[in-house]
């Protein structure tokens, strides 16, 4: 069986929530996102997915990727509470950690992959991210946070060989993947949460049996 490509896993992602956009099912895909504006951050990236740009002779950054951080400090900037600010920074710091040595993990373990290499932690994070925050912005913020620090790691590597790539397609199937494991483990969470309100309200309700 040939390998999967660099880069389907998060054309895949993005071909399903654009359906999905448009289908109607905007707050459970993107948090009320609609299809246009959708599509139109879709373009805008894969427009910019060709550029490169080079930072000194052991980093270079891809066009989307910076658009993408852009994008996340304006989320940040418009559509967070300011109380909440250095939470989602804090966390995005963590997860972005944590994926690190989940990475080295299966790195050391190989028979504890069960999708692909890098892609287990990816899912496995966004799961760890719905759990940190409910909604979409925030969700946003946070995995962008933490990619672009698992992104950046290699640099602090003695090790590691030529210039670190942030953006590269292999970067951008993990993410898509943990945004779309976020939003289902999110919308899980919310319809859990949703029936078990219901039962303890049904409790509440219920008379008391006479002695």
């Amino acid at each position: 069986m040939a390998a999967i490509s660099d880069g389907f896993a998060a054309a895949q992602v993005a071909l399903i929530g654009l359906i999905l956009l448009a289908s109607g099912w905007n707050k459970e895909a993107a948090g009320g996102l609609k299809a246009r504006q959708g599509a139109a951050a879709l373009a805008v990236l894969c427009a910019l997915s060709p550029i490169w740009i080079p930072l000194g002779s052991k980093l270079v950054v891809n066009g989307a990727a910076i658009a993408l951080v852009l994008f996340a400090l304006w989320t940040l900037q418009r559509h967070i509470r300011a109380s909440d600010r250095l939470y989602l920074l804090g966390c995005a710091f963590l997860l972005g950690f944590l994926l690190i040595w989940l990475d080295s993990l299966f790195l050391a373990a190989p028979q504890l992959v069960l999708a692909r290499s890098g892609w287990d932690a990816a899912l496995i994070g966004g799961a760890l991210a719905a759990l940190l925050s409910l909604r979409a912005p925030a969700q946003l913020v946070i995995l962008t946070g933490a990619a672009t620090l698992v992104s950046l790691y290699p640099l602090l590597a003695d090790s590691w060989q030529g210039p670190v790539a942030v953006g590269d397609a292999a970067g951008w199937d993990r993410l898509a993947l943990a945004a779309a494991a976020c939003r289902l483990s999110s919308l899980a969470i919310a319809a859990a949460a949703r029936q078990l309100a219901r039962l303890l309200a049904g409790r509440e309700r219920q008379p008391e049996r006479e002695v």
